[in-house]
């Protein structure tokens, strides 16, 4: 994905997967700088492996530098399935204060909304990096300090002066 001048790579972690490569997961946590998190809203332990991945990517990432939008799959089965998701999405929207977006990949709903929250979660996380480096650049321009006192000055350059004259 390009915005303007910043390339940005995505690796979508599916938690449906098993963890049977571990480096790969730790490879793609590295080397990502955005994260689509996917659990099933059927499967509740599959937001708990979303959470264990949220903090893996959270322990390895520097603060900010990565940016994450959970997606609950599985959208269009029953009231109580829904019931449990807007929990979730309390958790992750609040809590957490990540983007949030509930699909269903056998309808088809939402799923352009994700690379769209996912867009709009990089293009924060670039705005907000811009501002810190334009405050960055402005504390740090040298500041001239005038010394104490001129006479101190005039006399500290008198005492270590190494210059003698010799009358003729």
């Amino acid at each position: 994905m390009k915005f303007e001048s910043v390339s940005v790579e995505i690796d979508i972690l599916d938690t449906s997967g098993s963890y049977s490569f571990p480096a790969m997961r730790k490879l793609a946590i590295a080397t990502g700088d955005a994260f689509v998190l996917v659990f099933s809203a059927d499967n509740p332990d599959s937001f708990e492996t979303v959470k264990l991945l949220r903090e893996e990517i959270k322990e390895h990432k520097a603060k900010g530098k990565y940016s994450i939008v959970v997606v609950a799959n599985k959208t269009d089965l029953t009231e109580d399935e829904k019931r449990a998701c807007a929990v979730i999405e309390s958790v992750v929207c609040m809590d957490w204060e990540e983007k949030f977006v509930a699909t269903s990949a056998k309808t088809g709903d939402n799923i352009e909304e994700v690379f769209q929250a996912l867009e709009s979660k990089i293009r924060e996380r670039i705005i907000l990096e811009e501002k810190r480096l334009t405050f960055i650049r402005r504390i740090s321009m040298p500041v001239m300090r005038m010394a104490k006192s001129e006479k101190a000055t005039v006399g500290l350059l008198k005492t270590k002066s190494r210059t003698h004259s010799v009358d003729t």
